[in-house]
This record gives C-alpha cells, structure tokens and sequence, in this order.
C-alpha cells in the first residue's frame, strides 16, 4: 500500500491582508509591535503579487526582490522568491532564499519542507532528510506525509533517506504494518535482499494476523527454495481465503514445480476468477502456457480451458484476445483466430501488429477482399506504416486487380522509411506487376530498386533475370542475377529453369541443358515450361526429335499448348 498526495497550494494576498500574510493573524494588543512599512514597499509588494495573479512569475520576482531591498530581514520575501526559483529549476538560488528564510524563522514548517524539496533537487538527500525528520518530530502522526516524502524521495535517487525517514516514522509509531510494508517496498527497490528476509521473518512474528505478510514470506521462502516451508504458508492461507488470487498463483508455480499438474490447473483456474489477479499477469501466464504448450500437446487442454475463461472474463482486451488468436492458429483453426483478431483490432486499434495479424490471417483463409479492406483500414490509422500498402498490393495482385496493386505499392515506396525489406518488397512485387502489364523498362527499374535494398533476396533475382531474358535485354545483367539466386537456393527448380533461359538466350547451350536437366529432376518432370525450354534448347543444338519429344511431354504437362503446337509443327 502505497501513499501520494500533492502539496498545499498558497492564495497570493491582497495588500489589505500584507500584515496578517507575513506576521499571521494578531490580537489587538500586539499590532503596536508590528512595523510599519513603506509606501513604496507597500506599491512593490501589490504590483509583485499582481504579476503573480496574471501568470508572470519573473516580473513578480523582480517586484519581491525590490521588497527585499527594503525589508533585508523579511523573510516572506525570501520564500516567495526561493518558490519562484523553484519553479524555474534555479535550484541554487532557491536554496539560498530557502535558508535566509530558515535563519530567519526557523520554526517555519513551510520554509523547511521547501527547502527539503530544493536539497532533493540538489541531490543532497541528507541535508533534504534534516528538515523533514525536524517536521515528522513536530507531527509524528502524519502518515500520509510520511508516505508521499519517501516515496519523492525514492523516485529522485535518495533511497537511504527515503529508508530513514520511515524508519523514523516507524520509532515514532511502532508496529504499523503499512509502514512496514512501506519500507519492504523500499527496501526491493535497493534489492536489500537479505534485509527484506530478516524484516519479513520477523514481520510475521510481530503481526501473526497480517495476511500480506504472509504471503510475502512465501513468496521469500520459495525464492529462496524453502519449498516445504512455503507450501506449508501458502496452505495457511488458502484456508483462510480459499479464492486469493495471489495465493492461488503461488500454489500453482510450486505445483508446477513438483510436476502435479493437475493441481496447478485447480490453482490457475482459480486464480483465472479471483479479481486480485490483474489481467496483465493473466496474460503473461498464458504467454507462458502458449510457448510449453508448443512443445508438449498435453497442456493444450488445460490452456484452452484458461484461455476460453480469460476471453469471457476480459472480453474487450485485446491482448487477450490477440492470445486467443495465436492458440487457435495453433490449433489449426484459422477461422477462430481470425474472428478473435477481429475483435482484439477493435479493442486495441492502436496497435499494428493487430492489423498485421488478422491481415495474415485473410490471406491465410483465401479472404482477399478482406484482406484489402482491412489493410486499407489499418492504412487510415497508420498512413506512414509501408507494411500495410504491402499487404492491400499484394491482395490486389492475387485478384487479377493490377492498377489497383500498382496504387498500393507505389504509395507505399512513397511513405516507407528506413525499412529496407519492406522497400525491397513493394519494388519487387512492382516490378512483377509492372512486367504482367507489359511495362517492360519501369518494371526493370522497380526490379533494380528492389535489389539495391534486398541484394540477396533469391525471389527478386531470379524473376528479373528471368524477365530480361524474356526480352532479350541486359543479359550480362540477367546471367549475374539468376548466378546468385542458384547460389543461395541452389536445389530450387525455377531458379535453374531461369538460369537455364538466360544461358539459352545467351547462345551456351550445352551448360543450358544441363541446368534444365538439372530443373527436370527436381520438378520430377511434372512441369510444362521445363520441358518447353528443354525442347527449344535441344531445337538450337541441332537435336529435333528430343526437340519434338520435349515439346509434346510439355503439351502433355500443360505447357502453353498455342506455342507448343506451333513449335511441334515447325518442327516435324
């Protein structure tokens, strides 16, 4: 339980109430003794808390400081100098208003609780503790104060002073548990392992009926593998509050541990119902889940229970559903996934990876114009993430919509940004596009654009070699490109079809019918193109019965049967 509150925050004063504002309230035999001040002190300090009024701290600074030349020994002046300083980070100008003010009222709450802050920006935590152990001695019953002060103090790097202001509380007003849990909590931000331990130990003896303590040290006893001793708490607890989500979390991690399975499922199940588990652990519990369960089926049935009762419990967080989403395409049900993405894409619109799924998961069940649609959604949201042009292009290509895909990926070279890959992509898919349109020199430049940002993509190499060899062009170019995509997939038969057709156009049959031979063994000799350019390589060799032979086995395994059978009666 941890405490925050902010600070009071001051009224500026009129002049009618200047006196009262720096001397406080008097009765009426004393207001003989207060001085008397001058006129012009009086205008200085009226136009100083006028500027204040509308927002000009630094015309109000000048103004006090004008006071101050006046009135040396006030020390108002000083503290409403040193909070403007403050204000403005002059941490060292504020100090020294800070103390002028002390030294000249040293029994000010105020001045010294200011000054406490400007030391913690100093990161003198000390001097900073002096002044707030002289206040706690002063109200040593202010628990939120306390509280808030150790926790600036820890935030700000001052964790010893934090501690010794707790400890100092804790003197003040022993055995209050809050406090201690208070300094627990300090105490694991310094990673005072061994100390945590001999407070915990001796908390439960001090506080038998404090069920935070308890868990606590259960939790210390198995991290410090006290499996028996901690089993032995944790089942304490569990009869006091059978549904504890937290206990329920332990038990299942130590039965877990020792292999009872099935008891870390009645545990979890639990603990899956209990509102003291945030679903934020919930979610990393099942992170955990899905990835033992990609290596041992038999938790799938436990985690499709927990899962089913996480998405009705949390409905509308999409990170749960995104979960959902993954165990189902581990299933083998995509339809699943996609109808729980689609709900994670509502709840969490702001996340591309969201999109990103379910879009994969339109493609994956064929739903092309989904897929589009959903690109172009996620395009709305993120009109600078390249990724999603890719996608709604790649939809596009599927369906025979060319202009459309041309759209797409030209709009997304237009927006990409250091992102090689997915520049590589959109220019290579281009170029293919581009090609189908008969677009010959900008789809070789797309192509070219594609290999300057994905040099070794093995895709992109072999349909640009293949390309220029289809029209005769840069076959210099062609050959150093079908060359690396053979050698980085070296037992891939289109990529030795296509070195095969450069080497072809290039006149140096024999090494091209030995690549195309090559092809035909890997392809089995199911496919038409092969035995098509093997007919036409063996054609200029001089060979026109294997030529013939090719030709009809490639009519046979549905080669292009117009070119086919006009090559077949050319040739008989």
């Amino acid at each position: 339980m941890f405490y925050s509150r902010s600070f009071c925050t001051y009224t500026r004063i009129s002049l009618i109430l200047l006196t009262g504002a720096i001397f406080g309230c008097k009765g009426p035999s004393e207001l003989s003794q207060l001085p008397v001040y001058s006129e012009a002190f009086q205008r200085s300090y009226f136009e100083a808390q006028n500027h204040l009024a509308k927002g000009d701290p630094e015309s109000a600074y000048a103004g006090f400081m004008e006071c101050l030349e006046q009135e040396p020994n006030e020390s108002s002046l000083h503290f409403d100098l040193g909070k403007i300083d403050l204000e403005f980070e002059r941490w060292n100008a504020a100090l020294m208003h800070f103390d002028a003010a002390n030294k000249l009222d040293p029994e000010n709450r105020w001045y010294r609780e200011f000054r406490a802050q400007t030391n913690m920006r100093l990161d003198r935590y000390d001097d900073a503790n002096a002044d707030l152990l002289w206040i706690l001695e002063r109200r040593p019953g202010d628990f939120e104060w306390t509280m808030e002060w150790t926790l600036r103090l820890a935030d700000a790097g001052g964790l010893d002073a934090a501690l010794a202001l707790c400890k100092a509380y804790e003197k003040a007003v022993p055995n209050d548990p809050d406090v201690l849990l208070q300094k627990l909590y300090l105490m694991e931000l310094g990673q005072d392992y061994l100390g945590i331990y001999r407070t915990l130990e001796a908390a439960v003896i001090a506080h038998p009926d404090q069920f935070d303590f308890k868990l606590q040290w259960a939790q210390m006893l198995l991290a410090t593998e006290q499996e028996a001793a901690a089993l032995d708490v944790l089942l304490q607890l569990q009869r006091l509050d059978p549904r504890n989500g937290l206990v329920q979390l332990e038990l299942a991690e130590l039965w877990s541990s020792r292999n009872e399975l099935e008891k870390a499922q009645q545990s979890l199940w639990i603990a899956f119902d209990s509102e003291d588990v945030l679903v934020e652990e919930k979610h990393d519990i099942l992170v955990q889940y899905l990835q033992l369960a990609s290596h041992n089926p038999a938790l799938l049935g436990p985690l499709v229970n927990l899962m089913d009762r996480a998405v009705e419990l949390h409905e509308e967080d999409g990170n749960i559903l995104m979960l959902a989403s993954d165990l189902a395409q581990m299933l083998g049900q995509p339809a699943l996934a996609k109808e729980h993405m689609e709900k994670a894409v509502v709840a969490i619109p702001h996340i591309p990876s969201a999109w990103t799924n379910l879009i994969a998961l339109d493609a994956e069940l064929d739903e092309y114009e989904a897929m589009i649609q959903h690109a172009q959604e996620a395009m709305d949201r993120f009109p600078l993430e390249a990724e999603f042009y890719l996608l709604a292009g790649i939809g596009s290509m599927v369906k025979g919509e060319l202009e459309e895909a041309i759209g797409y990926f030209n709009g997304g070279l237009g927006v990409v940004l250091d992102a090689p890959l997915i520049e590589g992509q959109l220019a290579g898919l281009l170029g293919d596009v581009l090609h189908m349109q008969g677009d010959v020199e900008p789809a070789e430049a797309a192509y070219e654009r594609s290999l300057s940002k994905v040099p070794t993509n093995p895709t992109f190499l072999n349909n640009h070699a293949y390309r220029l060899a289809q029209n005769k062009r840069r076959l210099d170019r062609a050959f150093a490109c079908s060359s690396m995509a053979i050698e980085l997939a070296p037992d891939e038969a289109n990529f030795l079809d296509t070195h095969a057709w450069v080497l072809y156009q290039m006149e140096r049959y024999p090494e091209a019918l030995d690549y195309i031979t090559q092809a035909l063994f890997l392809a089995n000799g199911n496919d038409g193109t092969f035995w098509e350019h093997d007919g036409d390589i063996r054609s200029a060799m001089g060979d026109p019965e294997g030529a013939l032979n090719s030709w009809n086995t490639a009519l046979e395994r549905g080669g292009n049967s117009e070119s086919l059978k006009r090559k077949i009666e050319e040739g008989s």
